[in-house]
């Protein structure tokens, strides 16, 4: 099990604070932010980065330098000359053909990249929300987030927003569970919530994990939606056809790249992952 896998399970065992915390945020919303940003901060996200201590120096070194790459063309699509030739160019879409591929790994990783620079920041939002990976290791899965956003009318983006106390970088959870979740995210309220995060957003890159495309149907609603594309493949594993089918669904208009996650021949000292970038 790797160890994003293990941040996951722990997660999702719960946490028997958490509601008090929640009935906490109601009682007190001139402070929600505060106390969220100190509750991730010592908890899920700093946990996070104490398991990417557990790589060697050397393999810490490597992924930060697998992932500039992977982040230039991104940013070029947002900022560089042709910046204005795309629609909502800093909605980044990061998916994959079928279920655990690595997505939502590489998201936080190409988040935590694009926090490094100098001129942008980022906002990474948990949009798989059966799965909420991303939540369940930050440990805000049972925090409010998007999906209280789109289901009700008491929360507005800035309330679900998370300072996650690395420079840079924001977070939204996926919120709490609901029963319709299709009918929401496929929604002429998700694509106007997408279009202020975009506008109201526009010196960030806007990392969004979403479903898989060949697992749910709304995964090309969001699709359709997003500036960029970028589709995790587990070298190795997927089979091409899926892979070919899933591109196959989306719009050509928009850039879109892929990253094959785990390619082993370019392994070095048992690190976990190596990746390949190239755009489509």
């Amino acid at each position: 099990m790797s160890s994003i896998e293990k941040a996951i399970s722990k997660a999702r065992k719960g946490n028997e604070s958490s509601g008090n915390y929640r009935d906490a945020v109601k009682k007190n919303q001139a402070g929600q932010h505060e106390v969220r940003r100190s509750k991730l901060k010592n908890a899920g996200f700093s946990s996070f980065l104490e398991q990417k201590k557990s790589l060697s120096l050397e393999q810490r070194q490597t992924q930060r330098d697998e992932f500039r790459q992977i982040k230039r063309p991104v940013l070029e699509n947002i900022f560089g000359k042709t910046a204005h030739d795309i629609s909502h160019a800093n909605l980044v879409m990061i998916t994959s053909a079928t279920q655990n591929e690595g997505k939502s790994y590489n998201a936080v990783n190409l988040a935590l990249s694009v926090a490094e620079e100098l001129d942008c920041s980022v906002l990474l939002v948990d949009l798989d929300v059966r799965m909420r990976s991303i939540s369940c290791v930050f440990d805000c899965d049972k925090e409010p987030g998007i999906m209280d956003v789109l289901s009700g009318d008491t929360l507005e983006l800035p309330d679900v927003i998370i300072d996650t106390g690395v420079e840079g970088l924001k977070f939204i959870p996926a919120g709490h569970e609901v029963d319709n979740i299709h009918e929401l995210l496929t929604s002429k309220k998700m694509s106007s919530l997408l279009d202020e995060i975009s506008s109201r957003y526009k010196d960030r890159v806007v990392i969004i994990d979403t479903p898989p495309l060949l697992a749910t149907t709304e995964a090309l609603s969001l699709a359709n939606a997003m500036g960029q594309i970028v589709v995790v493949v587990e070298a190795d594993r997927t089979n091409r056809a899926l892979v070919e089918k899933s591109i196959q669904m989306l719009d050509k208009t928009k850039p879109i790249s892929l990253i094959l996650n785990k390619v082993t021949w370019l392994q070095k000292s048992n690190s976990q992952y190596g990746y390949l970038y190239g755009a489509i």
